[in-house]
């Protein structure tokens, strides 16, 4: 073996002669191989990889943009426009058949719009929870950005709201059922009513009597509304007319309270001024005649016109009313509030019932009987002459 030939240091030489390099030092050229390769390996994997995305991608995004958008379901009432998912057609086809019986009725009983005009048309969109998750997927019919100041007013537990502005509204479907409300029939039109109400007279209301209103069209008050406002003045007394404007964009606990109340104080007024003028017609409402008065001057304010409507300043009536309820205030809770003294007060409510029932009859028959003494003596007066006995034709 030459010099040449000698093995390095640390190399075995193999039976024909040949050294062996050390399994360390291959392991080494192999390390060093790599680190050399690795960037230009891994610029022809993304290669590859960018090609295989660009390959497969590129009839996808043609099917994509050549498959249209899927549209809105639409119906239309009369000025309402009504949108919602294709999945919700069902729902919007029951909503614009009960829609159709009770809008001219909502059109009549808030009066004719300034100048007698027609009512513009508007949209309300009906939505379930995943609606607008799936917007991106949709032909969008109300501009993505008012769906965005809908969406960022309006409380989670609102289960409509309402743009009149915009002449565009939702309806939550999935809280349709909730105070005031009891189903989506009962929310489209609180909504159609604060809309039509807006074009009557813009914003000159306040907005308790704006949500009165819309819940008085929408349905009659009834026990709900009662337990609820029982419920929430156990502790506290229904705040002013005035302070509960701002009920509304409270909590939840808060706005049901103001629903109740503005509800009550509205439904007493108008069967008030009914017994007060027994023989208006039937469109000559406490609500038609204030609206008339505000619709005919636009300079005249709420409270004005409702002195107008009733004759009596509106503080005088929300005296009245309060004075009223202020009994029915403490002592239905005391009754109700213990679930052993409920039984008795529904039997003394009802035993309460039966003597005013019966107090209100006697007292029918006493003037009946009035009426006949009177028409009995008057019958005799006409009947007898100046000498006994003899009658006269």
């Amino acid at each position: 073996m030459s010099g040449f030939d000698r093995a390095p240091s640390g190399a075995a030489v193999r039976g024909d002669g040949v050294w062996a390099q050390p399994a360390r030092a291959r392991s080494r050229r192999r390390r060093g191989v790599s680190r050399a390769t690795r960037p230009v390996d891994s610029l022809l994997a993304l290669l590859v990889a960018l090609s295989v995305v660009v390959a497969l991608g590129a009839p996808l995004a043609a099917q994509s943009s050549a498959a249209p958008a899927e549209a809105w379901a639409q119906r239309s009432v009369g000025p309402l426009r009504l949108w919602s998912p294709p999945e919700l057609a069902p729902q919007l086809d029951a909503l614009a058949e009960d829609a159709a019986g009770w809008l001219p009725r909502l059109q009549r009983d808030l009066g004719p719009l300034p100048g007698g005009a027609p009512t513009a048309p508007f949209v309300i969109a009906v939505v379930d929870r995943g609606a607008w998750r799936r917007v991106a997927q949709r032909e969008l019919p109300i501009p993505e950005q008012v769906v965005r100041r809908l969406d960022v007013r309006a409380p989670p537990w609102a289960a409509g709201y309402m743009l009149p502005s915009e002449r565009i509204g939702v309806i939550r479907l999935d809280n349709v059922h909730r105070y005031p409300f009891d189903g989506a029939p009962t929310v489209l039109a609180h909504e159609v009513s604060h809309q039509l109400l807006h074009d009557r007279v813009g914003d000159r209301v306040p907005r308790w009597f704006d949500e009165a209103v819309a819940t008085y069209e929408g349905r009659r008050r009834g026990l709900r509304d009662v337990a609820v406002l029982l419920s929430s003045t156990l502790f506290a007394d229904v705040p002013p007319l005035r302070g509960l404007d701002y009920e509304f964009s409270r909590s939840e606990v808060r706005a049901r309270r103001a629903y109740a109340a503005s509800l009550e104080f509205l439904d007493w007024a108008i069967r008030r001024d009914r017994r007060a003028f027994p023989e208006a017609s039937a469109d000559d409402t406490l609500v038609r005649r204030l609206l008339a008065v505000m619709v005919g001057d636009p300079e005249v304010d709420f409270e004005t016109a409702w002195r107008r409507a009733t004759g009596e300043p509106l503080l005088v009536t929300e005296q009245e009313w309060r004075q009223g309820r202020w009994r029915l205030d403490r002592w239905v809770p005391v009754l109700f509030m213990n679930p052993t003294l409920s039984w008795a007060g529904l039997a003394l409510l009802a035993v309460l019932a039966g003597l005013m029932r019966r107090r209100r009859s006697l007292e029918q028959r006493r003037r009946w009987q009035q009426e006949e003494d009177e028409e009995s003596r008057e019958a005799l007066a006409r009947w007898e002459t100046p000498e006994r006995g003899e009658l006269v034709n």
